[in-house]
């Protein structure tokens, strides 16, 4: 969890974000352990989520990519 908020600040370099943006951003922001990522979903499931699109930007974080496919995919599809 700890790495999120460096990770965030690396990937809004280039777009210039107003401080609302980035804040908004930050709000909306999934991260930390597979089971906290699963815990931020839920709300989204239950109002019936059934797809998700994960925006990432190079250099892409693999490990982290699939991690999600591997964890949180399969524990919100429970």
């Amino acid at each position: 969890e700890s790495e999120v908020a460096p990770a965030l600040a690396d990937m809004a370099k280039p777009f210039r974000w107003s401080p609302e943006v980035h804040a908004e951003m930050a709000s909306t922001t999934w991260g930390g352990p597979a089971e906290r990522v699963v815990e931020q979903l839920q709300p989204l499931k239950a109002t019936g989520l059934d797809g998700l699109i994960i925006m990432a930007l190079p250099p892409f974080d693999y490990e982290s990519i699939e991690r999600f496919a591997r964890e949180v995919r399969p524990a919100l599809e429970a």
